[in-house]
């Protein structure tokens, strides 16, 4: 499937050197992407393929619909200023290369392993299995256990603690995986339940719906990696996938206007019916382009990117690199330290290659922003190559470990969880999420084997 993957990208860049023809490019790579990921549903974990299709989606699907439909002529786009903020052309002569390298790099196969595929998986779960018979019963409850007090902790802690927590918190999902295989656990259904009722209770408490969609996305992986899925049977699951993700898009507009007015409290049930019936009525919508503009709002990453290819280097010039330098070298230097040294966020980013500040929200530029701010078009693209192979050896290093530690996989939420939408953030944000979460996991490891299967 990879050399399916690189003659189609292959074919694609050489027609973007002799066509301006972006809406047949960028349709023809969404199909790819998705013929990629549909295959790979049922045959192995699909962590590298969702990346590659969120990539595509928010780059490249939502700003063709940014120029088709939610341009200068569409009235809420004036209004809330969310029409593409450059030509087409010049948009997607940068973003589509670098989209396309990305997944070069990132899709591109071990020449050692058959690394997460349908055999890989279904050794590995055996070997999960049979690591699990030397972890009590009494250690995934207090695991769940502590990820719950550090959930509601985590906020009154110092900053220097709180990522340490959020790491702790993640596990929980970890948890979740350790309940699903562990053949001693007979009260399985308690543990699901008490896990959607938090997630649930979570989501509508705080209005965010990334834990639902990410970490579901991680944790189904799990459920349906050594699985044969027919073709009708996954056309119907990324179909009522999508049709999920779109819904909880209206309702946390809906919801979230009934908590910010002040008129209900979060959480509750009337918030919640409201929500739900203004969800309904928007789906409803006869004017659907109107009705999905809230979708359009959030998972159009392009707009970012767009403000960044106008602003640099119009405005300032392109970084050269000088930025991610010390980027990534904060990541090796605590801020005890270096008190002022960079954070992960869109709060800089988006000043110094957009050109914005932002107060009371938070957004980012993204990696290909970052790339095309340092180095322009075609550097931009090389960088997202690269950055693709980052983010492939990260996986990979991780999968051959297993070998010989069978339970790490289960903590792959720990590890990946912020690199899955890692297109909405930015490279120090992926890099420092998961060289601590190695750290967090080595620490629990040294502290805990039993944990991890091991017994001295």
């Amino acid at each position: 499937m990879y050399r399916f993957y690189l003659l189609s990208s292959v074919c694609i860049l050489v027609l973007s050197a002799i066509t301006e023809d972006y809406l047949i490019l960028v349709l023809l790579t969404c199909i790819v992407s998705a013929i990629i990921f549909l295959n790979k549903l049922g045959k192995g974990f699909f962590m590298r393929e969702l990346i590659y299709l969120h990539a595509v989606f928010t780059c490249l699907f939502m700003p063709l619909l940014g120029y088709l439909y939610y341009n200068t002529q569409n009235p809420l786009a004036l209004l809330w200023f969310r029409y593409m903020p450059v030509e087409q052309g010049t948009y997607f002569s940068t973003v589509l290369p670098s989209v396309l390298l990305f997944g070069i790099g990132l899709l591109m196969p071990s020449r050692n392993y058959n690394f997460d595929d349908t055999a890989f998986i279904n050794d590995r779960i055996a070997a999960i299995k049979k690591g699990l018979q030397a972890v009590p019963s009494l250690f995934v409850m207090v695991l769940f256990g502590i990820s719950m007090i550090a959930y509601f902790t985590r906020s009154f802690l110092p900053e220097a603690l709180q990522q340490v927590i959020y790491y702790l918190f993640l596990a929980f999902f970890t948890a979740v995986l350790y309940v699903m295989y562990h053949e001693k656990i007979r009260t399985k259904w308690i543990f699901y339940t008490l896990a959607v009722v938090f997630v649930v209770w979570d989501t509508l408490r705080g209005g965010m719906f990334t834990f639902p969609v990410y970490m579901g996305a991680l944790v189904l992986m799990f459920l349906i990696g050594d699985k044969p899925v027919k073709l009708h049977i996954k056309v119907v699951l990324i179909s009522l996938s999508l049709f999920a993700i779109i819904f909880m898009q209206f309702f946390k507009l809906s919801y979230r206007n009934e908590v910010w007015r002040g008129t209900t409290e979060a959480a509750s049930a009337d918030a919640v019916d409201k929500a739900l019936a203004g969800s309904i009525k928007a789906m409803g919508n006869d004017d659907l382009i109107d009705a999905a503009f809230p979708l359009y709002y959030r998972m159009n990453q392009g707009f970012n990117v767009g403000l960044t290819i106008k602003h640099i280097p119009a405005v300032k010039p392109f970084a050269n690199g000088e930025e991610l330098f010390i980027v990534f070298s904060s990541a090796f230097v605590p801020r005890l330290f270096w008190p002022d040294k960079p954070r992960a966020g869109g709060h800089y980013n988006m000043e110094r290659y957009a050109g914005y500040i932002i107060k009371g929200f938070s957004t980012n530029v993204g990696p290909i922003g970052e790339a095309y701010g340092n180095f322009g078009k075609i550097g931009g693209a090389i960088y997202m190559f690269f950055f693709g192979l980052f983010l492939r050896w990260a996986y990979f290093v991780v999968l051959k470990r297993s070998f010989k530690l069978p339970l790490l996989l289960l903590w792959i939420p720990v590890l990946f969880f912020q690199i899955t939408y890692v297109m909405e953030t930015d490279s120090l944000q992926a890099f420092n999420f998961f060289l601590k979460g190695i750290v967090f996991v080595w620490i629990m490891y040294r502290l805990f084997p039993r944990l991890f299967g091991v017994v001295h």
